[in-house]
């Protein structure tokens, strides 16, 4: 059964920051879908898709946990 958290509304972004994707692995076994904490952006993650691009600010809580990896 896939899952998300839900980290809350989305920050309000200065548009003259640019922003950089980088190519994330998740590491689960499960559906996983998370707001990134910068953007408010969704990403999805499953077995069938383990690498997204994700906003570097986003990639930097990801990759705290254990389910994420920089590919």
């Amino acid at each position: 059964m896939p899952w998300s958290i839900d980290t809350g509304p989305p920050p309000v972004i200065p548009k003259e920051l640019p922003t950089t994707d980088v190519r994330i692995g998740y590491v689960g076994g499960n559906s996983f879908t998370v707001r990134g904490s910068y953007t408010g952006r969704r990403y999805t993650f499953s077995p069938e898709a383990r690498v997204q691009m994700v906003d570097s600010q986003d990639s930097r809580v990801l990759l705290r946990t254990r389910y994420f990896k920089r590919v």
